[in-house]
């Protein structure tokens, strides 16, 4: 999200490329631009686009197997993919750690990337946001991960081995595993809310004190009612969690 003028302005995914819409009115979200990205097309873990992280003009766009996007949105009507010099653009995946991109977190000078159903993780210096840099990575001595989260420091790591994980960000150049916690089903999608974990395990939402990292806990689980569900998304909203099932079966607080 950005705020323009009076504008409030999201970047969304889209099957082949991004979209930016003005949400300021709730009621009437407004469409300002859409742009198509070179190679992105409708796929679940191919080249498609599956993540994206605004930070200033640039959106910093996960391409799975394509790479790293870079798009320049200083004017949300007409966004463009930048101009990186010498650099391609999508930065390909062999410059980015090796891994096929899901997750994005820009910060500050930093980028985070993981991957997505498999394992993979590394920062990129962006200091110049027109040459993403390549600091550190790690892959085969990674978790598998589906989804992760940026906080405090910490990349939490949704894991496909019925956890999540904790990694300590805070020192450039370092992806340091300091724990993680077993929470009974397939990693999806989390959020974090006041040192806690709130995140989507297949067959359940799962909420974990994380604040303390050698010693997550699980503190208590929910799930859907249908035989079929598959609760993927907690989303900490207040003092309710949004739990998104994305098998057709509905959301439920």
């Amino acid at each position: 999200v950005s705020r323009r003028g009076t504008r409030d302005v999201i970047v969304l995914q889209a099957i082949d490329g991004v979209q930016l819409w003005d949400v300021a009115d709730v009621a009437s979200p407004k469409r300002l631009s859409s742009l198509k990205l070179p190679g992105a097309v409708d796929s679940n873990y191919g080249p498609g686009i599956w993540w994206v992280s605004w930070q200033g003009r640039w959106l910093y766009v996960g391409g799975s197997s394509s790479g790293l996007y870079v798009v320049d949105a200083l004017d949300v009507e007409q966004p463009v993919l930048a101009d990186l010099g010498p650099m391609p653009n999508p930065v390909p995946i062999a410059q980015t750690g090796g891994f096929r991109i899901g997750p994005v977190f820009a910060m500050g000078n930093q980028l985070f990337l993981t991957s997505m159903d498999q394992k993979g993780m590394a920062s990129l210096d962006i200091g110049d946001p027109r040459k993403p840099t390549l600091v550190a990575s790690r892959k085969e001595d990674s978790p598998g991960m589906y989804a992760a989260a940026l906080n405090g420091g910490r990349l939490y790591l949704a894991g496909l081995e019925n956890d999540v994980w904790a990694a300590d960000v805070r020192t450039k150049g370092q992806l340091s595993l300091l724990g993680s916690v077993t929470t009974g089903g397939r990693g999806g999608y989390l959020t974090v809310q006041d040192g806690f974990l709130h995140a989507g395990a297949s067959a359940h939402y799962v909420k974990i004190d994380a604040r303390d990292d050698a010693a997550m806990t699980v503190l208590g689980t929910a799930s859907h009612t249908q035989a079929s569900h598959d609760d993927d998304f907690g989303t900490a909203i207040g003092n309710l969690v949004l739990v998104g099932d994305d098998h057709g079966h509905g959301s439920f607080f």
